[in-house]
């Protein structure tokens, strides 16, 4: 009975009267612990919304880089842009939160894009260049003998053999034939 009555000592009147926490408000505290926002996805909606959100005006100005700690980031080409922006940043700030349907923003800071690719763009990946067929040398595998298996050129020249076998021109990966200009492959 005392080891009940110094545990129940220590409790305050208001950890009595309180509800144990649920489960879903412990989760998300522990993912903003970890720096996972259940937000998330809504602001990655409002980068891809950007234009619709801040209407042709801004958006055609003011590019979209980010948040830091309740701080919209917004990016412009050059200075004048900033300056002008700057009169805009109430109305973005309003716009902004109005679509994360809470106060989520407290500021607006403004920074030269400098290159940054902003996340209302999506990257737009290039084709994959189909490589280019090699000729096979006439005269490759000849030096195959010659060199040590184990030192780097040795090494080298086989990965340049094997390129050829995989591609299909092996041939004669080996052929014993001299070279008419006494130089060899």
């Amino acid at each position: 009975m005392s080891r009940y009555r110094r545990r129940c000592e220590g409790r305050t009147s208001s950890e009595e009267g309180q509800p144990p926490a649920s489960f879903g408000s412990l989760v998300r505290v522990w993912l903003a612990g970890k720096g996972c926002d259940p937000r998330r996805e809504h602001l990655e909606q409002l980068w891809k919304n950007w234009g619709m959100v801040m209407g042709q005006e801004i958006s055609l100005l003011a590019r979209p880089l980010g948040h830091r700690e309740g701080i919209l980031l917004v990016g412009g080409e050059d200075n004048p842009v900033l300056q002008e922006l700057s009169y805009y940043a109430p109305e973005m700030l309003d716009r902004a939160n109005a679509f994360m349907g809470e106060e989520f923003f407290h500021k607006v800071e403004l920074y030269l894009l400098e290159g940054r690719l902003p996340l209302d763009e999506t990257l737009i990946r290039a084709k994959a260049v189909p490589r280019k067929l090699l000729r096979r040398p006439e005269h490759l595998g000849t030096l195959t003998d010659s060199l040590d298996p184990q030192s780097p050129v040795g090494r080298c020249y086989r990965a340049y053999l094997h390129m050829f076998e995989e591609s299909g021109q092996d041939g004669n990966s080996a052929r014993s034939a001299t070279p008419s200009s006494g130089r060899t492959t």
